[in-house]
């Protein structure tokens, strides 16, 4: 298991992540070229507010579920049962809501929205769209928990280019505008539930009883505190912008930040094996479990640190294919803003301390200062600096929530980091930010810049692999084999 079975699923969740979010990429030349650049940046601000409401909805039951798989020590009829009422429960607590908010909003007429007309009927099937969302991705955990790995592919893909092809249906021939991508994206969620829900079917036992509520009650609710300032973290700057800039700025930031994507590949790929895999290292390896951590750290360090690198010497042209001219302040921003992702995806390694203990309150109080941190800097900054501000402070923000988490989750729960793991990596990601910097200021050009990001980004990873030898090319060749298999 261990190493073997983390690379195994990353590779797997891997190329599947790299399809499925491939085909929204390849969807973001369409969108600021068929959207005007103020709908662009609404379109934005939409998403990330109906983001809000489906993490208050969502009540972390999929966190719940996975504890309570690892933990709870209960039989495969009884889990059956929970996940069976756990799915019932998702689509009540989702749907009620999402529908009267649904509701309100066309009754109070949606006065102040942007955009007009689009933008409020974009903003009520957003929200319409929030339960069949939520419905989507818990039964997509549920496939990694049985591993299910290439129905959870094949689904995947197959629900990434249907919403692909409905977008471009609802835009293109109905000329829908931005409601119309918000249309497309809610029937292939709704397409694909019921196709997931047919293959667990057989699987679940839908029964609900009383226990169930207090078992993901008891698991859920703890993270839901974090992961609403996570959401403040990646999203608030957005909303603070739009206080004092135009959309057509607030469009420029937004691409910025899809750009990032391409940490999306390997991060949310590795998270998908991390979370249901680390519980069960734990469950079974016990203390044994702290050098598994250490060395899975090792290997994620290296992805997110070549990745930084490479979308800092790549931003401009691959801006100049995503958009038009008018959005190539965008790739000024993208450096600073791959220096805060890949810091805040290390998270789901150096929180492993506060999630072994069950002291999540630490991580939500170590995101509330980097919030402060970011909002202070983007506010008091805006006026001088603009959207480098908003970067800026991302940056500052999360090297305090980082530092912070390290600190606390190693006083609960020691995992023996390497010392030079850990120099490497920051090193090299201030390097990297140095090293652009003098390009913006003039004092370096644009080829000694991205030859010596390249440089750095490249020996760095290097160095931390270099100390995975020769276990880590052995575990890389049983994890091309298993996913071979």
């Amino acid at each position: 298991m261990g190493q073997r079975q983390l690379l195994t699923e990353t590779a797997i969740y891997g190329g599947t992540a790299v399809a499925r979010h491939a085909v929204g990429f390849f969807l973001i030349p369409y969108y600021t070229r068929v959207l005007d650049q103020a709908s662009f940046g609404g379109l934005d601000l939409i998403l990330a507010g109906t983001g809000l409401v489906a993490l208050i909805l969502d009540l972390q039951l999929g966190a719940s579920t996975t504890r309570y798989f690892h933990f709870a020590g209960t039989g495969q009829e009884e889990k059956a049962r929970y996940v069976g009422g756990m799915i019932v429960f998702r689509a009540v607590t989702a749907a009620l809501p999402a529908l009267l908010l649904g509701a309100a909003f066309t009754f109070l007429g949606g006065g102040g929205v942007p955009l007009g007309k689009e933008g409020r009927l974009a903003i009520v099937l957003s929200l319409l769209g929030v339960p069949f969302s939520l419905l989507m991705e818990y039964q997509f955990l549920l496939f990694r928990l049985m591993e299910w790995r290439w129905r959870y592919a094949m689904l995947s893909l197959g629900g990434a280019v249907v919403g692909g092809s409905a977008v471009i249906l609802c835009v293109t021939v109905f000329g829908m505008g931005i409601a119309g991508v918000i249309l497309g994206q809610t029937m292939a969620s709704a397409a694909l539930s019921l196709v997931q829900l047919a293959f667990l079917h057989g699987e679940l036992r839908f029964q609900w009883r009383p226990p169930h509520l207090g078992e993901h009650l008891r698991y859920g609710l703890p993270l839901v505190p974090g992961l609403l300032l996570g959401w403040c973290w990646v999203y608030m700057n957005r909303f603070l912008l739009a206080m004092r800039l135009p959309l057509n700025e607030i469009a420029v930031f937004a691409l910025a930040m899809k750009v990032l994507v391409f940490m999306g590949f390997v991060a949310v790929a590795y998270r998908m094996a991390w979370e249901p895999l680390s519980m069960k290292v734990l469950r079974e390896k016990g203390d044994d479990a702290r050098d598994w951590y250490a060395s899975s750290f090792d290997l994620q360090a290296a992805g997110l640190l070549l990745l930084v690198a490479l979308l800092s010497i790549t931003s401009r042209p691959l801006v100049g294919l995503l958009a038009p001219p008018s959005y190539q302040g965008a790739a000024r921003l993208i450096p600073f803003l791959a220096f805060s992702s890949a810091q805040g995806f290390l998270g789901s390694s150096f929180n492993i301390g506060n999630q072994v203990t069950c002291r999540t309150w630490i991580s939500s109080g170590a995101t509330g200062f980097g919030i402060i941190v970011m909002a202070l800097i983007l506010w008091g900054g805006l006026e001088r600096g603009g959207l480098m501000a908003a970067a800026l402070g991302m940056a500052a923000g999360t090297t305090v929530s980082t530092i912070i988490v390290y600190a606390t989750s190693q006083r609960n729960y020691r995992v023996p980091y390497k010392t030079r793991t850990l120099g490497v990596f920051f090193s090299c990601l201030t390097a990297v930010l140095c090293i652009h910097s003098a390009n913006l200021a003039g004092i370096i050009s644009l080829a000694v810049s991205r030859i010596g990001i390249l440089a750095v980004g490249a020996g760095g990873t290097w160095i931390i692999l270099n100390q995975q030898a020769p276990g880590f090319m052995r575990n890389l060749r049983l994890a091309i084999a298993g996913v071979r298999k």
